[in-house]
Order: structure tokens, then sequence, then C-alpha cells
């Protein structure tokens, strides 16, 4: 894997270890991230709810999406993560659109 190198182009030379690499620390780095960003908006969501229900309309969103990803092409353990991920997002819009219907 680290032997067999490919011309990406652009004078990107890159072997599939590399590639599987990358792809390995986005997928480390992307929860991360979102997460920080659930918590930035969380403290101040009591300022703006809308803006509360819209990051989890958003995180809901990108777990969807990811689960469908991850039942097509991944193993059981991050399945479960993220379908238990995007349940909770979802429960939080629907919570928000109950909280904002007041």
């Amino acid at each position: 894997m680290r032997g067999y190198t490919r011309d990406m182009g652009l004078g990107f030379v890159r072997s599939t270890f590399d590639i599987l690499t990358g792809f390995s620390l986005a997928f480390a780095i992307l929860p991360a991230g979102m997460g920080l960003v659930g918590l930035a908006v969380a403290r101040h969501g009591s300022s703006a709810p809308a803006l509360l229900r819209h990051a989890a309309v958003v995180f809901a969103g990108v777990f969807g999406i990811m689960t469908v990803v991850a039942w097509r092409y991944w193993f059981p353990a991050p399945l479960a993560f993220l379908a238990a991920a995007f349940a909770c997002f979802l429960g939080a819009v629907v919570a928000g659109s109950r909280r904002l219907a007041r």
C-alpha cells in the first residue's frame, strides 16, 4: 500500500496508504469540529433559539447522510454510533419545533 504510488495531477503523488490515512484523519477531525461548533451554538442558544434549531437540522442531515454511507460501505460499529447521533439530532429538531410552536 505504501510502495504503489499514483500521480494525482498537479504534482501530487500519493500512495493508497496516504489516501487512507487522509480519510482516517478527516473522519477523526470532522466529528470533533462539529462538536465544537455545536458547543459554541449551544452556548448562545438561549439568545437565538432558531439558530439552535437550524444547527440541529444541519447536524441531523449530516449524520443522516453519514448513516446511509455507513450502511452501504462500513461495518456495524460506526453504523450504530452514526445512527445514534442521527436519532439524537432528529429528536432535537422535533423538540425544537415543538418549543418554537409555543
